[in-house]
């Protein structure tokens, strides 16, 4: 399935795509937005605890959502000398730092 995707995405028109899938982010029409949302919430396992609003009808679109606030208790950033990530996700890959590179 990887390989397929990955050569889907080398052939594919990355600019068209792209083109496309910012318009449908941006789609405020609430039954298709409250749609979009509510799936790639349920798809992501996408948690709104931390988030300042919570029903996914407060969003105005897919973008709203996917940029959401958080509330400002939810993530303290470190005072230590920590390395500090501004958004959720996953290492996908990690490598030795020299030369702070």
């Amino acid at each position: 399935m990887n390989s397929l995707f990955a050569k889907a995405q080398a052939i594919l028109p990355h600019h068209a795509i792209t083109g496309l899938v910012n318009w449908f982010a941006r789609i405020e029409a609430p039954w298709f937005k409250d749609l979009f949302i509510k799936s790639a919430k349920g798809l992501l396992n996408i948690e709104l605890d931390d988030a300042q609003r919570r029903d996914l009808k407060d969003y105005r679109s897919f973008n709203d959502f996917f940029t959401r606030e958080l509330r400002a208790e939810s993530r303290p950033i470190s005072q230590t000398p920590n390395v500090a990530c501004p958004v959720d996700g996953r290492i996908s890959a990690i490598g030795e730092i020299r030369k702070n590179t």
